[in-house]
């Protein structure tokens, strides 16, 4: 069992305005380790390092005005080793004067990390909460009045959208945000209560008169597929998505001119070099035509069922033909005019582009490639029999899985060490935690940056059965979504809290 809540490495230059911050940390209530506190003379140094950090569930990583010191480097790669094998939470705390020493000569886990800065205040009141809150889980600024009263604390469900806001701003700074796109993002209301409905339609097993109890949309899936094929579910839900868009959505817009916004940034020297990932279960196209649209180059990584092989398409020369087309060119040299405003002309420019294939995971490097990434996990109508739809695809998902590496390692490491941004999404979707199993658990599994979902109560008019369960469950779904996945829902509409964070980017 561990006996400090955090150890605390650092230059012994520096420890002068360490000991103000520990103290600080005391007077919280936390157990501190700092060697001067814990070492008697005659001690032997290098073991009590060691066993302090053994028995810290935290490691503070103090960068100051003179860097990292020579004692400080082994106990950095100590932290890297403890993060990954036992689960400690490791987290940098830049001093006064010490930003300037953020750079690439310090590791790469740690430049990746969120980090707490003090500024120019050892002793701010809202920087020590932050750097509490990291610690212990606990934030303390977002408790309510009866704990103030009581004096008891809980783990909080936090649901401030102008704190959320404020710390993505801070963290975009120096890092990358990782965006999470639903399979109901840009729909209307009532997407898989329609998809689950078409699908069993055909079978005589849900008329319109069918509005109480219904299967998930991926065990409709699987009666449809049984009955009628793999290729003929494929091409039913890609017809189904046809009706439902007809243009490029506004939530996808406000996607796009974020991105846009985080691309227009000023990018300092030291400015952290994590690709900018979209990760995608929507099969449709909507987000490759908005990006076309704006002319945002990107890159396409599809998955899916076809675990052998990852294919990419690299859209990186985008330009304006006129106000009312672009050109496109394939990395081979092809050119194609398309009229922006015309979604099918956008997606049939993504269906027939030029693309390769990674045969292993492994080979794929996201480093080299045209950002921002959209990897598409559970397929793309675009790439014929890749899309994860019926219960069975899943299954088959996860053997070849056990069989074999198929998701890329560096996007793990991504997925680790940035905050994710959920839209689109409900914890109790099946898919979503078929995702969470296969690809986020394990980012999940360390400490890592924080994790928002932008999710209102669910509207409980209309025949949605699926939309009326969970505005019955809403509060447990969001405490499953706080204790389980670390995912903190923020009640508001999606394409608010993007045109709010954009904006405040824009003027930052």
């Amino acid at each position: 069992m561990s006996d400090h809540d955090a150890f605390l490495s650092h230059n012994s230059k520096d420890k002068k305005n360490v000991k103000i911050i520990a103290e600080g940390l005391k007077i919280r209530g936390l157990t501190v380790w700092l060697d001067e506190w814990h070492l008697r003379p005659g001690d032997e140094f290098i073991l009590g390092i060691d066993e302090g950090m053994h028995n810290s569930r935290s490691i503070l990583v103090f960068i100051g005005p003179h860097g990292i010191g020579p004692w400080e480097k082994p106990e950095v790669l100590s932290a890297l080793e403890a993060k990954v094998q036992n689960k400690v939470r490791v987290i940098p705390v830049i001093l006064p004067g010490g930003i300037e020493n953020w750079d690439d000569t310090l590791p790469s886990f740690l430049r990746s990390i969120m980090y707490v800065n003090f500024g120019h205040d050892l002793e701010d009141t809202d920087t020590l909460d932050r750097l509490y809150y990291g610690i212990t889980g606990k934030n303390v600024q977002s408790r309510t009045g009866r704990e103030e009263e009581t004096g008891q604390t809980t783990t909080p469900v936090p649901n401030n959208i102008d704190e959320a806001v404020s710390w993505l701003l801070e963290f975009l700074e120096m890092g990358k945000l990782t965006l999470f796109l639903g399979r109901n993002i840009g729909r209307e209301s009532g997407g898989r209560y329609r998809m689950t409905k078409g699908l069993l339609a055909p079978l005589q097993l849900a008329g319109d008169e069918s509005c109480h109890l219904l299967p998930t949309p991926e065990t409709a899936a699987t009666y449809f597929a049984v009955q009628m094929g793999d290729a003929m579910l494929e091409e039913r839900v890609y017809e189904m998505a046809g009706q439902n868009a007809g243009q490029v959505s506004p939530i996808h817009r406000a996607l796009t001119a974020f991105l846009t916004a985080m691309d227009k940034q000023p990018k300092p020297r030291r400015r952290n070099r994590t690709n900018q990932l979209i990760i995608s279960t929507a099969y449709d196209l909507l987000m490759e035509s908005a990006m076309l649209k704006a002319g945002q180059p990107f890159t396409q990584v599809v998955q899916g069922r076809r675990t052998r092989g990852i294919v990419v398409k690299e859209f990186k020369d985008i330009r304006p033909s006129d106000d009312s087309h672009i050109q496109v060119t394939t990395p081979s040299g092809v050119t194609t005019t398309v009229a922006v405003n015309d979604l099918e002309q956008l997606e049939n420019l993504v269906i027939d582009f030029e693309s390769c294939e990674i045969s292993e995971a492994e080979n794929l490097q996201l480093q080299n490639l045209t950002q921002p990434i959209l990897y598409k996990v559970h397929g793309s109508f675009d790439i014929s029999q890749s899309c994860l739809i019926s219960t069975d695809h899943y299954y088959d998902y996860f053997w070849n899985m056990a069989k074999q590496m198929i998701i890329p390692p560096q996007l793990s490491q991504i997925i680790a060490n940035t905050p994710i941004l959920f839209l689109g999404i409900c914890p109790l979707d099946q898919q979503f935690r078929f995702t969470y199993q296969a690809i986020l658990r394990k980012g999940g599994e360390i400490a890592h940056p924080r994790r928002f979902a932008v999710k209102e109560n669910p509207d409980t008019t209309g025949d949605d059965c699926f939309k009326k369960l969970e505005s019955k469950m809403w509060e447990r779904i969001k405490t499953e979504a706080s204790t389980r996945y670390g995912i903190e829902i923020l009640e508001t509409k999606e394409i608010e809290f993007l045109e709010k964070l954009t904006e405040k980017l824009t003027f930052t």
